[in-house]
Order: structure tokens, then C-alpha cells, then sequence
């Protein structure tokens, strides 16, 4: 069985990330709102060498491209995706910098030179050989060049991590391959469509977080990544923006400067509204963000555990239970949150709880089919310390 998103990709021939565009217009103003958040203007892309790594379809890179920078290269390793990549640039009437193609896994990837910029989006997760190659990454920067990375906040990924445990409990993962993907369709494009901005295709949706064996190691966290980089990077900006800043510019030199910490400590105040993209309240209580955390995490392990056990053919009643009662503690814990948090998720549970396998149960509207957590969360760093960053490259 296939572990990782390239040999998944690789075993159903697929390259399920696809952006559906009815106007390349407004796919460059979404992606010029990103990097903006990001503290990255098109002023920062003229004339830089930039570098993306896990490029998938290439219809993002297609905006930085027509910014004209000095150098695109674009390495992606699934022949599927690296087709259509050229595809794209072959056929763009967009005036654009020719990228140089790479057909490469990261692992394999030696550049001639250091980068400005460094864009790599979905793809690194959590597992210790991943975070070596964010490490990597960081290697490529040149001095006070820019990093962009995508982060899943545990609270974010609640959510969808609930709609995998469904799509277990009402599809079964033993299913062949173009059977589950249909019936998973038809449980949760009522969901999807609940997403006024949503810009990919259920299909691919389906595919990539509810088949894709690598979708629960994706929960890599901004404190993660901060750790990992500890003294090499300094953070700039999120999207979505959550940290407010009111200190005195003239009071940041020296230890005081403190951006990540800052950066930290605004990320767990906010950890709360990563729960439901169509909210934001407040919650002071940042002990309580800190164990709904670690709970939500103890949900994905038990999710985990639950899709094994059932593909394994296995006697799933002790996993399931396991992952009932650490959603009722989530909910418990969520219990003076606003009513779409706490109704969504008793809705989600009582679907886990339900004794039939009718799969158009999970898709009728209900007040867990609009429950969307903020899963992913952009950042961006500056290697603006000291260090030479050079000697985290690993081999």
C-alpha cells in the first residue's frame, strides 16, 4: 500500500490538485491576496531567483511566472503532474519567465545556486524525514531570502479528520479505487458545496484528503516548523492573518525583537478560530486552545488507528469507540463555543455513532456539513540571522 503522496499519486496515475479557474484574472488576484498576507508584493518577485518545490498541476506558478523574475525552477516529481506542468506553460497565452522544469524528487535535488524565494505548499508534513527536507529548504535560502510554507493546525484539521472517519464508517477503504471515489463524491459534495470560494474539483478533493494514505501526517504546525528552524529563520507573515503586533518598532533591536516567539504566542491565543472557517469569537483562555489542541491530535491518531484496523479486516469496534469518546471530550471541551461549532461536531459524532452505513445520511444537509476548520495555514519566514543556513542541508 502505497505511504507517501508521490507513490499514491504514482499508483493511481492521478494529480488530484488541480485548481478549478473560470478566470485566470481572478485565480492571479487570489493568489496575489496570499502572497500579500505573506509579506511578498510582486516588487519581491521581479528579478529574484525562485524556486518551487512539489509544484503539482503548476497553475500557481503560472502568477509568479508573469511577475518576471530572474529565474522560475519548478521541481515535481509525479510524471503525471510534470506533464501537465508543461502542458500549461506550452499552451499559456500569459506573458511569462520560461521555468526551468525539474522532473525530481526533493530528496534527489542539488541546485547551482541559492534562491530568493522558496515556495513549497502542501506537501511537507509531520514525519521526522519530511521535516529534514524543510530543513533542506531552508538550505536553499540565499541571506534574507524568503521561504513560504503550508502549515495544518490540529484545530483546522478537525473537521476533515471527522469526514475521513466517515468516509471509513460509510465507504469502505477496501473499495476499489474508481467505486470509492465515487460514492465519496456523492457523500461530500453536498459539503463542499457549502464553500463559496471553493477552487477544486470534489474529485480531486476526495482523492487527495479522503484516499490519500499520507493525508493524516500532513498536521505539521507553525510552532513545528519555527522549532525545526529555530535560528535560522524569522517569521513574517500568516495567511490567514492571525497576529497583531502593537509593539514600539523602536523598542524591537537585539533580544527584544523576539518575532517568533510573538509569532507563537499569537498562535495559540488564535487556535480557537481554526475550528470553523465561517467564524471568529473570542476565547481568552489559552490553556483551553493549548488542550483542544492536543485532543484534536488524539482524534487523528485514533482516526488513523480506525482506517488501519478497518483495512486490515480487523475487529474495528474497540478503534471506533476509542475515536467516539475523544470527539465527545472535544466537545465537551468546545462547550461554550458558538452554537455552528458545537452543533457540527455533536452532528458529526452522532453520524459515527449511527448504527446503519447508508453513506447519503452524511451527505444531507446537516449542521456538520457546513463545519469547514481553517486547515491550512501559510507562512512565511526570512533567513535573516547570522547563521548561514547552508549547513542544514541535508543529503
Amino acid at each position: 500500500m502505497p505511504t507517501s503522496h508521490l507513490d499514491f499519486y504514482k499508483k493511481h496515475n492521478i494529480s488530484p490538485v488541480h485548481y478549478v479557474a473560470t478566470s485566470m484574472q481572478e485565480h492571479f488576484e487570489r493568489r496575489a491576496s496570499l502572497y500579500r498576507s505573506l509579506g511578498l508584493l510582486p516588487l519581491a518577485f521581479r528579478g529574484a531567483r525562485v524556486l518551487e518545490v512539489a509544484v503539482g498541476s503548476g497553475q500557481n506558478s503560472l502568477y509568479v511566472a508573469s511577475l518576471m523574475p530572474e529565474s522560475l525552477t519548478l521541481v515535481e516529481p509525479n510524471p503525471t503532474g510534470f506533464r501537465e506542468i508543461r502542458d500549461l506553460y506550452a499552451n499559456s497565452k500569459v506573458p511569462h519567465v520560461t521555468p526551468n522544469l525539474v522532473e525530481s524528487t526533493l530528496q534527489d535535488y542539488e541546485p547551482p545556486h541559492k534562491f530568493d524565494i522558496v515556495i513549497c505548499e502542501n506537501w511537507l508534513g509531520k514525519a521526522q524525514s519530511e521535516r529534514l527536507l524543510l530543513r533542506k529548504l531552508a538550505g536553499f535560502l540565499d541571506h534574507q531570502g524568503m521561504m513560504v510554507v503550508t502549515t495544518v493546525t490540529p484545530t483546522g484539521f478537525l473537521p476533515n479528520l471527522l469526514r475521513r472517519a466517515l468516509a471509513v464508517k460509510y465507504c469502505s477503504p477496501r473499495l476499489p479505487f474508481a467505486v470509492r471515489t465515487e460514492q465519496l463524491v456523492n457523500m461530500f459534495a453536498p459539503h463542499l458545496g457549502t464553500l463559496g470560494a471553493m477552487t477544486r474539483s470534489a474529485t480531486d478533493w476526495v482523492q487527495d484528503n479522503m484516499m490519500n494514505p499520507a493525508y493524516f501526517d500532513l498536521c505539521l504546525t507553525i510552532p513545528d516548523v519555527l522549532q525545526e528552524l529555530n535560528g535560522i529563520v524569522t517569521a513574517i507573515g500568516t495567511n490567514p492573518s492571525f497576529a497583531n503586533d502593537w509593539r514600539w518598532f523602536k523598542s524591537l533591536q537585539g533580544d527584544a525583537r523576539a518575532f517568533n516567539r510573538h509569532m507563537l504566542q499569537e498562535y495559540e491565543a488564535a487556535l480557537h478560530n481554526f475550528l470553523d472557517c465561517q467564524l471568529v469569537f473570542s476565547q481568552p483562555d489559552i490553556s483551553l486552545n493549548r488542550n483542544i489542541g492536543s485532543t484534536c491530535v488524539k482524534f487523528l491518531e485514533a482516526a488513523r488507528a480506525y482506517e488501519s484496523t478497518v483495512l486490515a479486516n480487523g475487529d474495528h469496534s474497540e478503534a471506533l469507540a476509542r475515536l467516539t469518546d475523544t470527539l465527545g471530550a472535544i466537545i465537551l471541551q468546545t462547550c461554550h463555543f458558538p452554537d455552528p461549532v458545537r452543533l457540527g461536531l455533536e452532528a458529526g459524532l452522532r453520524l459515527l455513532l449511527a448504527d446503519h452505513d447508508d453513506g447519503l445520511e452524511v451527505a444531507k444537509q446537516s449542521a456538520f456539513s457546513r463545519l469547514f476548520g481553517r486547515e491550512t495555514a501559510y507562512l512565511s519566514v526570512i533567513a535573516d540571522t547570522q547563521t548561514d543556513p547552508s549547513h542544514l542541508r541535508t543529503r
